[in-house]
Formats: structure tokens, sequence, C-alpha cells
């Protein structure tokens, strides 16, 4: 018999609301603006409630970094959304690091930590630092850019370099970040992609992670004072080509079966894109994802990996490529470390096999009715696999929260889900 739509709503509301605990929040720092002497102005942007109200959010900050709530705090308001925090009661001529905070049930998250110094003001006015403005500290000596030099790109892999560099000369004031950054275009700059390498003066050395196979790159070392940022020579150099099944990339991680996993997910060209939400046992992607729309709900359907009347990897990759089975993604579950990150500002996970090899699997959550939800907390992947105990309407799939925590479970099979391709 035909479940009721309503009795499958239910469904949906209890697994992913009462079912699943609360997360910590993420939270967004935007920058630091109106910094006089004493005062500054900063803020946050709450990215996911993690399932759970938030009661107080604000920000943080101290003359030392990774500030904490046990530092001093602003409080502005509870909830969700953008807040605008008013720091007060600082030091003149202090570096500060800040970040953004909320609470809720499940603990506090931060933002990314945000560094900023706050004027020299003695009070006259003049901002010189002495009372009489006679002109005194024209004797002091005059804080100039960074000196750096790039180092060699080496060990180039197919996502991965290791670069690096010399700060040779601080400029006549502390050097307080240094690494590289990288682009496929030309000069990138500390807003491209870049490392964060310590500070100082002296050598040090980059991992430049999360790269495209076979994709030319630019890279330049770069040092940051009080004066600003200085770079290095500008290198270049390409990542290697990567493997191919059918024209489409794979990664071996290692694993036990020796099963390849696509670099990418169905509907999608690179490894940070979302790709397609794909119903289970269909070929195509919809604006709708309903019970009435569906070609398999309620339909007794066994495993459909390989099978290209339900299969979209399938039929449109061809060659080897399919849709994982619930065993293949319970090996990948179990036999891999799994670290929640961002690549390209799309949220997701890391998964590293044994071997070190990794795959990024962007979060999306799932689409029903119109609506995408946990896009940004929880990646909800297909298995080929039915639900055992109910093989008509469910269907089994792989998912992961932003607490670095994965999972089997079971979901209806008319629910837009994404698709990673696998092959033997």
């Amino acid at each position: 018999m035909k479940k009721l739509p309503f009795l499958l709503l239910l469904f949906v509301a209890l697994f992913f609301s009462c079912g699943k605990d609360a997360e910590i929040p993420t939270v967004y720092t935007t920058d630091v603006v109106n910094v006089t002497d004493t005062t500054a102005v900063c803020g946050g942007e709450i990215t996911s409630d993690g399932g759970a109200e938030i009661t107080a959010k604000g920000v943080c900050w101290s003359t030392n970094q990774n500030p904490t709530i046990e530092d001093n705090k602003s409080t502005d308001g509870n909830g969700a959304g953008n807040f605008t925090s008013n720091i007060q009661n600082l030091v003149p001529n202090t570096q500060y690091y800040v970040r953004a905070y909320a609470i809720n049930e499940a603990g506090i998250g931060y933002g990314q930590e945000v560094k900023f110094m706050t004027l020299n003001n003695d009070g006259d006015g003049d901002n010189d630092g002495d009372d009489d403005n006679d002109g005194d500290d024209d004797n002091e000596p005059e804080i100039l850019l960074p000196e750096v030099t790039t180092s060699l790109v080496t060990e180039i892999d197919i996502t991965s370099a290791i670069c690096g560099g010399e700060v040779i000369s601080d400029g006549g004031a502390e050097v307080t970040m240094r690494g590289v950054c990288w682009s496929v275009s030309q000069n990138p700059t500390i807003e491209d992609g870049k490392t964060t390498d310590g500070n100082g003066v002296g050598s040090f050395t980059s991992n430049i992670p999360n790269l495209v196979p076979n994709t030319q790159y630019y890279v330049r070392a770069y040092a940051t004072n009080e004066a600003g940022t200085a770079y290095g020579e500008e290198l270049s150099f390409t990542t290697l080509e990567g493997n191919f099944i059918n024209g489409y990339e794979y990664v071996d991680l290692g694993l036990p079966s020796g099963l390849k996993w696509a670099a990418h997910n169905f509907g999608a060209t690179m490894p940070y894109e979302i790709g397609s939400y794909m119903a289970w046992g269909e070929h195509n992607p919809k604006e709708m994802y309903s019970i009435d729309n569906s070609t398999t709900y309620g339909h007794n359907i066994g495993d459909i990996s390989g099978d290209i009347q339900y299969d979209a990897p399938a039929f449109t990759w061809e060659g080897t490529w399919r849709i994982p089975t619930e065993i293949e993604a319970r090996e990948l579950i179990d036999n891999c470390t799994i670290e929640w990150t961002t690549m390209n500002n799309v949220q997701g996970a890391i998964f590293t096999g044994p071997n070190g090899n990794q795959i990024f699997l962007p979060s999306g959550g799932f689409a029903t009715e119109g609506n995408i939800d946990f896009a940004d907390a929880e990646g909800a992947y297909w298995t080929s696999s039915p639900d055992p105990s109910d093989p008509v309407y469910y269907s089994t799939f792989f998912y992961f929260y932003n607490t670095n925590f994965a999972n089997i479970g079971w979901f209806s099979r008319y629910a837009g889900l994404l698709i990673r391709p696998v092959s033997d």
C-alpha cells in the first residue's frame, strides 16, 4: 500500500529534526572598520544555526591570537543572520585579534580570526605621538614593506604542490603573517588562495592543497607588516594530469576493494561543484522533487548499481561508471578520515584514504518539494541499494555533517540527493 504523503513529511521532519542532534553554529567574521585609537566596528554573519536557536552572538577580541568569549566580548542579540558589534575601551597603537561567535545548545562556534591595529592618537589631534607637534618624530625610521623571495615549486602532484619563501627583511616592523598565495591568473594576492606559515623573518615552507589536475597555477610568496603586504617573484607550475575512465577523472583512495571514486559529483565538472540533485533511480534532475513525479517511488526495485534503466552515472557517463552500493559507501566511511572544510567557498568534507589520496564531497543537503534543506551543514548522497526493510518506498544513502561525522541512512526515494559515481 502506498504511504500517505503526510506520513512521509512527518518522517522527514522526525529524521532530520528530532532525530538529529544540534550542531555547533557556523559563523563568519566581517571586516573590521571605523578603527580609531580606542574603538572599532566589526560583526558577523551566522551561516548555520546548527539546528538549534542561537541564544547569544557577538564578537570577542584580545591582544592574543584566537580570542574567546572568556576574553573581551560584545553581546549583540540572538537568532541567525547578520549583526554589527561595537568594540570599545581599546588601547591606542595596539594590535588586536577579533572573531565573531555564536552560541546554541550544542556549544560555541567561532568565525575566522581578523586582526587590526588601533590608531596612535595622543589626544591633540595630530596623531604623531608628541604633545607639541614639533616634528621630533621625524627622526624615527620609516617603516617599509617587507622583502620576501619565492622558493621553487616542488613535489607537484595532481591536486597539491609545495612552495615557500624567505623573508629577508621585515621593513622595520614585525612580520605578522607570511606564506604563499596562488591563482589560475597571474599576480595572485592574499585575496586568492593562500597559506599562513608563521611570522617573522627567515625561511618557510608552504603546502598548497585542493588544486585542480592538469591546470596551470601562478604562485608568489608574501609577507605582511604594519606597512602592508609585499610579494616575492611570481612562479608558475602545472598540476599533474590525473587518472581518467571514459573521460571522467577518478581518485584511487587505497580502499581494500580497490574501488575508484570520481573526482567530482554527477552533474558537476569540478570537485567543489554541487552537481545535480537526483531522485533515486532517475536519469535527469528536476525543478520539483515530489511523490507525484517520482518514477520509482512505490515500486519494488532491487539494487540498481550498473543498471542503465535506473543508474544515472551508468547511463550518462557510460563505461564502468555507476552509482555506489551501500557496502561501497560504508567502505568509504570506515576507511577514510573525514574533515569538514571549504573549497572555493563551498562547504563540504575531504575524505582521505589509507594511501593519503583525497576526494572533496561538497555539502548540499537534499531537495524536497521545491526546497533545499541543510545545504551548508550536511552532505547527502544516494547509494544504489534499496532500504531492506522497505524496498518499495525508501533507499539507502550516506551522509556527513559539519562535525566530521558520517553514516549510512535511508531516505524516501522521491527526494533529490547528490551522487558521487564510482568505478571498479
